[in-house]
């Protein structure tokens, strides 16, 4: 029994463990699963990615009128909110237009008028963009350097951002000479120019001689002299978006990589459910605006690359809602929940979380299950057609494209879903033309119910992949296409960056050591240790440091101090004459330097020189006999008389 129990309590030990384990697993931490309901297990966590994993920014405020151009495409299109802007977009913006653009929670820019932008690089590791005409506002509130970079090239100049704040570019209009950089809230910048760098510091302003005689050089002022309406206008949203935040529940029902959701703030409200967690409603009186509202009919559909069809909702809350989670409908009423039942680590964007296929010449779609993993209606573009973001193992695509998670061999299977009738209302499903379909919004309807019947009956993994229609610029009507700007073919002939920008790296570095430190390393970067230099330092050496840079050991190898200092040692007792000599070595003193100091300062300097040896040298010898007849004239001779009375009294007693 003893030796049974023995081996008993190691087993006993591992199945507490095991079960600890899993409670950890199925509840996870917040910072991997923050919306938990009330049984964790209905969540699994996919240690996956998606498809296509690029980053994307949005149009977060708009005034005016703005154009875009994506990196795939010749024409030009209207900007609307929440329009979604990827890497090598290129946006313009007419007269009086305003507007804003969303990289996280973060990082936002704004630009104003007759502004030409580019948005060069756009990854997690950094943000590089090309401002070639007009003003922009970046409004960063968290940063950190040694993590991404966030640079911004003007007209022949290179800002790189160091910490948080605020940074005004004027870049300026066509043949303008200088452009201006300002920098506010505790921020700090290097500028480069073609041949020259420097550091802006907080509340400073600068002016970049970019082209005339002065082509180089810059003059700093003070920022505070020369706001105007577009700091205004910039300060105010900064109010408006710190209040959303502060409003917000980020790490609380979301994560921060659900940027936007924000938005959702006064047009709706968060409940509890059994079954959902926290999930959020729309006010009634928010859709009762809406003819008929639901889920992603309010809006039109844009080819994003590398994406393809993407979802552009008219909603001014949708931005969260239709890009991430899912939207389900329930006991009347539509939910948003941020999270569906599969998801992974980090909560990707995605072009659009709905079913959709092609049905008699009609395209047809409704939200995504709640419980099914996402649907890569793109799928056929993606992959089919060699386009960039197609899926590279790991699992496997049905039908359609959805993409079924790979087996977790060493997690735990997630129980069943606790979602037994997860019901589509038929009048969810829209429908528009194929011939329709990402030219205009005004066909979107409610599909027929026999077809949305149909459309919702027919299984997921049995969905071929539906070939929508290709992207074809020449059929986009006037409700998205644009006539090119005039500023168009001005940006093209305008040089921008201090130097060739080489894609997905930061040009700081690079720069730095070429405009500032000559190719040099640094003295002290910010505050680092300083790189020891192999010199022998001297015992009254001042240690303070000095210099901008570190100078090669070779600089300080020619030292003929030695020589020189031995010299005075040597010949002592030279006085006058040997001020002059001190500059040769000792062994030419004789015959070179005693005979030309006489001749060449022989009219001036002589003189002096001659007459001062008869005058000292009395005064070295008089002293003795000058000062010795005082000292012995005193009393030594009034002594003898005291001697003779001495002896008379002697003599009188003798």
């Amino acid at each position: 029994m003893r030796a049974i129990s023995k081996l008993m309590w190691p087993f006993i030990f591992a199945l507490t463990f095991i079960a600890l384990s899993r409670v950890y697993i199925l509840g996870a931490s917040p910072a991997q699963v923050v919306n938990l309901p009330s049984d964790p297990g209905s969540y699994s966590v996919d240690e996956d990615v998606p498809d296509v994993t690029a980053r994307v920014a949005r149009i977060s405020f708009l005034r005016g009128e703005a154009q875009i151009r994506r990196a795939e495409g010749g024409d030009w299109e209207r900007i609307t909110l929440n329009l979604p802007v990827v890497e090598g977009d290129e946006i313009t913006t007419s007269a009086d237009a305003r507007i804003e653009i969303q990289f996280d929670n973060n990082k936002h820019i704004r630009l104003a008028e007759n502004a030409y932008l580019k948005i060069v690089t756009l990854k997690d590791d950094g943000i590089a963009l090309s401002l070639s005409l007009g003003t922009m506002i970046a409004r960063i509130t968290r940063f950190d350097k040694d993590a991404a970079f966030f640079e911004i090239d003007a007209p022949k100049t290179t800002i790189a951002i160091q910490k948080a704040g605020v940074y005004r570019i004027d870049a300026g209009q066509q043949n303008d000479l200088e452009i201006r950089i300002g920098v506010t809230q505790e921020g700090e910048a290097r500028v480069y120019s073609n041949d020259a760098g420097f550091t802006l510091k907080n509340n400073r302003r600068a002016r970049v001689f970019v082209d005339g005689a002065n082509v180089g050089e810059w003059e700093a002022e003070d920022y505070a002299r020369y706001s105007d309406e577009f700091d205004t206008w910039s300060s105010e949203r900064d109010t408006v978006i710190a209040q959303r935040l502060r409003d917000a529940f980020y790490d609380k029902y979301y994560d921060q990589d659900i940027y936007g959701a924000d938005d959702l703030n006064g047009y709706g409200e968060w409940v509890n459910t059994a079954s959902y967690g926290n999930v959020w409603r729309p006010y009634r009186r928010v859709t009762t605006h809406y003819a008929d509202w639901s889920p992603y009919r309010y809006g039109h559909w844009r080819w994003i690359p590398p994406y393809g069809w993407t979802w552009v909702n008219d909603e001014p809350w949708g931005w969260a809602t239709y890009h991430h989670g899912r939207w389900f409908y329930d006991d009347g009423d539509w939910y948003w929940s941020p999270y569906g039942y599969h998801r992974y680590r980090r909560s990707w964007w995605s072009p659009a979380l709905v079913v959709l296929n092609v049905y008699n010449n009609n395209v047809c779609w409704y939200p995504l299950h709640y419980t099914h993993a996402y649907y890569n209606y793109n799928y056929y573009y993606n992959c089919h057609r060699g386009r960039r973001g197609c899926h590279n193992g790991g699992g496997h695509h049905n039908g359609g494209g959805h993409y079924q998670p790979p087996i977790q061999t060493g997690g735990i299977k997630p129980p069943k879903p606790p979602i037994k009738n997860f019901t589509i209302p038929p009048s969810s499903v829209v429908a528009m033309g194929v011939d329709d379909f990402g030219t205009t919004t005004k066909t979107v309807k409610t599909a027929p119910l026999s077809l949305a019947n149909s459309a919702i009956a027919q299984k997921l993994d049995d969905l071929r992949d539906p070939v929508l229609p290709a992207y074809a610029p020449v059929k986009i009507k006037s409700e998205i296409k644009t006539q090119p700007p005039k500023s168009d073919i001005i940006a093209t002939q305008t040089k921008v960056g201090a130097a060739t920008r080489k894609l997905d790296t930061p040009l700081d570095k690079e720069l730095r050591t070429t405009r500032i430190l000559g190719g040099r390393e640094p003295l002290d970067d910010s505050g680092g240790i300083i790189k020891p230099v192999l010199i022998t330092p001297s015992p009254i050496r001042d240690t303070r440091k000095t210099g901008a840079v570190t100078r090669e050991p070779t600089v300080r190898q020619p030292n003929p101090a030695p020589p020189i200092r031995q010299a005075p040692d040597q010949q002592p007792e030279n006085n006058a004459d040997d001020n002059t000599p001190v500059r040769t070595p000792p062994k030419r003193q004789p015959p070179v330097r005693q005979n030309p100091p006489r001749s060449e300062p022989a009219p001036t300097r002589q003189p002096p020189r001659s007459e001062p040896a008869p005058t000292r040298q009395p005064p070295r010898q008089e002293p003795a006999p000058t000062r010795q007849p005082p000292r012995a004239e005193p009393k030594p001779e009034s002594k003898p008389p005291a001697k003779a009375a001495d002896g008379g009294s002697k003599a009188k007693d003798g």
